[in-house]
């Protein structure tokens, strides 16, 4: 069996000293970063937690997809999914929180 790698996606955005901003760029980065993950692995799990990440996920499969087609190489996006996972809450406790997943592949 043969595992699977898997890559973790944020919002794309930056905490400092408590002001939130946008990291510039974050998508076509990860998307670099996913691109020369599947010449490695020919399968990644992508995943995302929240409504941000989720965007900036679409974003870095779509970028992922340019650079690979520079290179005469395909990928295909299946296996859309819901997970549920545990996280630690800044007090401490556990909560269950959805994850989107995806399985990309390279064709």
């Amino acid at each position: 069996m043969v595992e699977i790698k898997e890559m973790k996606i944020g919002s794309g955005r930056k905490r400092v000293d408590g002001v939130v901003s946008k990291v510039y760029g974050y998508a076509p980065r990860a998307g670099r970063s996913l691109a020369e993950l599947l010449k490695e692995n020919t399968e990644v799990k992508v995943s995302s937690m929240g409504g941000s990440a989720a965007s900036e996920m679409v974003k870095a499969i779509a970028h992922a997809q340019k650079f690979l087609k520079e290179e005469g190489k395909n990928l295909v996006a299946t296996d859309f999914a819901f997970e549920t996972v545990s996280v630690t809450s800044t007090d401490e406790k556990q909560m269950p929180s959805k994850v989107i997943t995806v399985l990309v592949k390279l064709v």
